[in-house]
């Protein structure tokens, strides 16, 4: 996870072509399988990145891009365990500094409590994830050309065949 810009009146810098999807709060962070000091945070889901946002101030915010999460799985919670998503990573891209989706954690998930949620809402927030992974909004899109200008270089016209000049 890298630390995440908030705006003057304390809201996620979004990227170009962000969206927001979903947003739960009461949301807690682990390491793996290790709690943090992360506790209480709204964390949204765009179509782009997973969002956390500290709850109290200093608001500390962190986001995680979709395209270093590999797939998800929601875990019910029972008695005092709070349902949980686990979000498994793929391995950093190269062994430069700040290549991969936390700089210097071991494990290979996160961990996101719903400590206000019950199981049949984070496992709907798990489905979210999966299909804001399968889509790939993160990735640009090729532009299509302009049709008419692809016609005039190939010789026609918009409507009808241009006529030809000289002996047939």
């Amino acid at each position: 996870m890298f630390w995440l810009a908030l705006s003057e009146v304390q809201l996620p810098v979004m990227l170009p072509g962000e969206q927001e999807l979903v947003r739960d709060r009461g949301v807690g962070l682990y390491d793996g399988d290790e709690r943090t000091d992360f506790d209480k945070g709204d964390l949204t889901l765009t179509t782009h990145r997973l969002l956390w946002v500290e709850q109290a101030a200093p608001r500390r915010a962190l986001a995680l891009p979709l395209e270093a999460v590999s797939h998800v799985m929601a875990k019910g919670g029972f008695l005092t365990s709070s349902p949980k998503v686990h979000a498994f990573l793929f391995p950093p891209r190269s062994s430069a500094p700040g290549s991969g989706p936390v700089m210097h954690s071991t494990h290979h998930h996160l961990r996101f409590s719903f400590r206000k949620s019950d199981s049949d809402a984070v496992a709907a927030f798990a489905q979210r994830i999966t299909r804001a992974i399968a889509a790939k909004e993160w990735v640009p899109k090729p532009t299509k050309p302009n049709e008419a200008a692809l016609r005039q270089s190939a010789g026609t016209s918009l409507g009808r065949p241009r006529r030809r000049l000289g002996p047939a």
